[in-house]
């Protein structure tokens, strides 16, 4: 009996969004060309088995969780566009009904509250979240610009440069000028700086600890990927269907 071909549509987009890669860069990774990565996101393009196994291996994904037939994808869109939300409405109950469909107002309550437990925890080391996020990602890669730590920290440009000046007043970073721009300044931690940071992480870590073991593994995974949905999608980096 003859099987027919059922149309797939896959994840890649979002996925490459949630590790800020480009198109090039994934080709880069599976090994392929660019014009591959676009048409595979595109939907133009299903791939062999052996680039499925090879995707899979690189996201940390079983195909599964990255490849679903079309017909599955044409239902979720579906149900996912049946959502309704209200302008705004008179009344206490409205209230409630109305927030409770806004997925923007459970987002920034957890932020408010993941912010808070790290702003306490990081106060006895005399840092700010924002300074504690910006000499991590100096421990792990040193010598980055204020642009560049300021996209690793989610802030502004302005804000981090702020960031930066006070934590070289306190001789827990240095700077100097780049070997290839001279008007950029690179940031490296001390080795006070470094010494802080890894105090610090450790209280901080615990708070992540404590939210990893909310969920199962899955749902830590499917927790990340939904965030990176959202995320690459006010972006602009999702077209709108």
């Amino acid at each position: 009996m003859d099987c027919l071909a059922v149309p797939v549509r896959n994840d890649l987009k979002v996925l490459r969004a949630q590790r800020s890669w480009t198109q090039a860069r994934l080709a880069e990774e599976l090994g392929v060309s660019r014009q591959t990565v676009n048409a595979l996101e595109a939907g133009r393009y299903d791939p062999s088995l052996p680039l499925a196994f090879t995707i899979a291996r690189v996201f940390g994904l079983t195909i599964e969780e990255i490849f679903f037939p079309d017909d599955d994808a044409s239902r979720m869109s579906i149900v996912s566009r049946t959502v309704d939300i209200p302008p705004p409405r008179r009344g206490r109950r409205e209230l409630a009904e109305d927030t409770g469909v806004r997925l923007g107002l459970h987002i920034k309550s957890a932020e408010q509250a993941m912010m808070a437990a790290k702003t306490e925890a990081l106060r006895s080391f005399g840092l700010t979240v924002a300074q504690y996020a910006a000499m991590l990602s100096l421990y792990y890669v040193p010598e980055q610009s204020s642009a560049q730590l300021a996209r690793a920290a989610a802030v502004t440009p302005q804000t981090m440069a702020t960031v930066i000046a006070k934590l070289e007043q306190k001789r827990l970073v240095a700077r100097r000028p780049s070997f290839d721009h001279a008007k950029v300044l690179i940031a490296s931690l001390t080795p006070e700086g470094e010494a802080l940071v890894l105090r610090a992480d450790e209280a901080a870590r615990g708070i992540e600890q404590r939210m990893a073991e909310a969920f199962t593994v899955r749902e830590r995974q499917q927790l990340t990927e939904m965030l990176g949905r959202v995320t690459a999608l006010l972006r602009g980096d999702l077209s709108a269907e």
